[in-house]
């Protein structure tokens, strides 16, 4: 029998489990299987279908305001249960004490959830929870998988981590590539889209109903406290600064690729910058001559960054704003993509497009772009970027390795 624990989000990383889980018993694999989860809308749909699971979060913020007098002596060294906690929290981060009291309540329960467990599964590496479930993991010699969404409609699978953690960043391709490998990652890349999911909004509507009457308050989960898209109010200074880039034939075209703030790529694979702000000032202002710079939002966070992201796209005449054109339409006509280390950077490189990458990626050690290792280069390959076409065998080489292994 094998005992299987899943830490996910929302709704519908409790339904991937669960089908994943039913997938086992047609093929006759004997397990159990509970499922964690952060978010209440996780919680919820598992609990309508009578499957066991938990609330995580919330019962570590409940754990830790009970136990609050006992884990104050583990404050100031950091370390609990052989755990350094310390090192799990951004040295940027909030109510860094509720932090650490929520830190020390999963570790008491997670220790007990993965007594006896043989498979660990995690959607993602990097959030306070998914740590500990690991660091417990590896000292127990439990096998863990990494589970992300991925590029072109996949989902990496992965024993190392997941973004660029990922076991593929280790990955040298060569030049050296045969028109099998060739064919299976064309069909890859042209398959069709599968039918969507049609998920119901009911169950996040719990999470953004309860967000909105709890979060002022005591019991609220610390390490939820992030600015979800759905309450960031739009910014009244956006510009529909569009482009028509027919009328800019003759100059160089940048594109810059914007994520949403509290993903774990901004919050802990950005070495060289903390926001969208001082990515935008700094890549404008390092720009060659006779160049324009056009900036991707990304969907969810459309008119939410920074107020002074937009008092600096107003500032400059060469700088606009393009969300509504079709993103292969706009890469058709971009000269060179700038992504910190989103998804978009891969998609642009298979239609051999230059990308510099600014931040930590799973593509950016392969010799498929172009990556910022100091600050004091960017002004520097800003310009070798516009001569840089990814070769198409190592490309190849690369999308083979990452969709078969």
């Amino acid at each position: 029998m094998t005992k299987v624990l899943c830490i996910g989000y929302y709704d519908k990383f409790s339904r991937f489990f669960l089908a994943l889980n039913k997938r086992h018993k047609k093929a006759s694999i004997e397990n159990t299987l509970q499922i964690q989860s952060t978010y209440l809308s996780g919680f919820i749909y598992n609990s309508l279908r009578f499957k066991t699971s938990s609330w995580i979060s919330m019962n570590a913020s409940i754990k830790a305001k009970i136990n609050k007098k006992k884990y104050q002596k583990y404050l100031e060294n950091g370390i609990y249960k052989e755990v350094n906690f310390n090192q799990l929290i951004l040295s940027d981060s909030t109510n860094k004490i509720n932090l650490k009291y929520q830190a020390m309540a999963y570790i008491d329960i997670l220790e007990k959830k993965l007594h006896g467990v043989n498979i660990l599964i995690l959607i993602g590496d990097l959030r306070l929870p998914f740590e500990i479930a690991k660091e417990i993991a590896y000292r127990n010699s439990i096998k863990i998988y990494y589970l992300e969404q991925g590029p072109f409609n996949t989902t990496f699978i992965d024993t190392k981590g997941v973004n660029c953690n990922a076991t593929i960043r280790n990955f040298k391709p060569d030049n050296d590539f045969n028109e099998e490998k060739k064919l299976f990652v064309s069909k890859l890349l042209n398959a069709p889209k599968r039918k969507k999911y049609l998920r119901s909004p009911i169950y996040r509507g719990f999470d953004y109903l309860f967000d909105f009457i709890f979060e002022k308050s005591l019991i609220y989960p610390p390490d939820l406290k992030i600015n979800d898209p759905f309450f960031v109010k739009k910014n009244k200074l956006i510009t529909k600064k569009t482009i028509d880039l027919k009328q800019v034939k003759n100059k160089n075209i940048f594109l810059l690729i914007c994520q949403v703030p509290f993903d774990v790529n901004m919050t802990h694979h950005s070495p060289h910058y903390k926001n969208h702000y001082e990515i935008i000032k700094a890549v404008y202002h390092n720009l060659p001559e006779n160049s324009i710079l056009i900036v991707r939002e990304h969907p969810v966070y459309k008119g939410k960054y920074e107020k002074e992201f937009y008092e600096f796209i107003l500032k400059y005449e060469s700088i606009y704003i393009d969300n509504s054109q079709d993103l292969n339409t706009i890469l058709n006509w971009t000269h060179a993509v700038i992504v910190n280390n989103s998804t978009v950077g891969l998609e642009a490189i298979t239609k051999r497009k230059a990308v510099l990458v600014l931040g930590d990626a799973y593509y950016d050690s392969s010799n498929l772009c172009l990556k910022l290792k100091n600050k004091k280069e960017l002004k520097d390959l800003l310009i070798d970027v516009l001569s840089y076409t990814p070769n198409k065998n190592i490309v190849t080489n690369f999308l083979h390795e990452f969709f078969t292994k």
